[in-house]
């Protein structure tokens, strides 16, 4: 759908249900086809409501090695003047005027290539893990980069989800080892843009990785949204 479709429709929704309104435009891009992957757009109401991979964008090791980062600007410039618009309209109940993406790094990474096989070269092939999320972790950053240097920082509030890292995919320990790092990476150098809020969900049981999280900056104050695997007083 077209990003003023899926804004009126948000829109709409957190006006029936009292939700609190904060644009986003998820649904109309994909981290597989960002890189080069294709993707099924869903055309039954009964289907699944978000795009369907049905070709990564790397399937080898060679594939990742050799994969590089795509130019956010073609991506995100042709969305620019929906993206303005909701700037424009006003709503008591929308405190941050658009949400982007910026750090979901171990979801994207697993996007390019597959959770399966993030989780496999994470045992088997290091190096190859290493370089998918390398590889999510500077789109991400760039993404970021590139919406501040179009509209600036006000009003905008980074965000991401990490399923990819829960413990029901990958231990504490190469939590430690490959998301930790580029999460802390990430968070700070977004942060030192200038954005003030940064929201992120730690998808799935993550009790484990707490400790880990306590490391990540989320500005002041962040934003730590968890699921129903997580207490609240924990």
């Amino acid at each position: 759908c077209s990003p003023k479709v899926a804004y009126e429709a948000q829109k709409k929704a957190c006006q029936d249900f009292d939700w609190v309104f904060v644009p986003a435009y998820r649904a109309l891009r994909s981290n597989t086809g960002m890189f080069g992957g294709e993707i099924e757009i869903p055309t039954s109401k009964y289907g699944p409501y978000s795009p369907t991979i049905t070709k990564y964008a790397a399937e080898t090791a060679e594939e990742v090695m050799a994969l590089k980062v795509p130019d956010v600007k073609a991506i995100y410039s042709p969305l620019m003047d929906s993206y303005q618009e909701s700037f424009q309209d006003e709503d008591d109940n929308k405190p941050f005027k658009l949400e982007i993406g910026g750090l979901s790094v171990m979801n994207t990474a697993a996007d390019i290539a597959g959770y399966n096989k993030l989780c496999k070269w994470m045992l088997q092939k290091p190096e190859v893990a290493h370089r998918l999320i390398r590889l999510a972790s500077d789109y991400l950053i760039a993404t970021a980069q590139y919406f501040k240097d179009t509209i600036g920082v006000d009003g905008l509030l980074p965000t991401g989800a990490n399923a990819a890292a829960s413990n029901q995919l990958i231990s504490p320990k190469h939590f430690e080892q490959f998301a930790l790092p580029y999460l802390k990476e990430v968070h700070e150098k977004i942060l030192a843009m200038g954005f003030k809020h940064l929201r992120t969900h730690p998808c799935g049981e993550q009790n484990l990785n707490l400790p880990y999280w306590q490391q990540v900056p989320l500005g002041d104050p962040g934003i730590f949204w968890v699921g129903n695997e997580i207490d609240l007083e924990t």
